[in-house]
């Protein structure tokens, strides 16, 4: 599967649009408060890429059960809350097929 932010796929062509496709991922661990910003930023960091990767996950999912080969024109959100250290990742393209 190929998922780029670009339109298309370089060496590919697009021969058919199977429609806009969209995932979310959360946090499903607390994060412990540190007086340690430094662990605090790096525990954030790791939740992150936790939460994206979720995210992309269902979005190849999304794609597979369209039969498509891959997603183009991706574009990614994150909303984070370091008080409540909720984090939200939501992740958008449009799910085509590529020769």
């Amino acid at each position: 599967m190929i998922i780029t932010t670009t339109t298309s796929v370089e060496g590919y062509k697009i021969i058919a649009y199977k429609g806009l496709i969209s995932a979310v991922g959360v946090n499903t661990r607390k994060l412990s408060f540190s007086f340690n910003t430094e662990k605090f930023i790096q525990a954030m960091e790791e939740s992150i890429d936790a939460v994206k990767q979720d995210a992309f996950n269902a979005l190849e999912e999304k794609a597979k059960a369209l039969n498509c080969n891959a997603i183009v024109g991706v574009s990614v959100d994150l909303e984070t809350d370091p008080s409540t250290t909720f984090i939200l990742v939501s992740v958008t393209g449009t799910a085509v097929n590529i020769v």
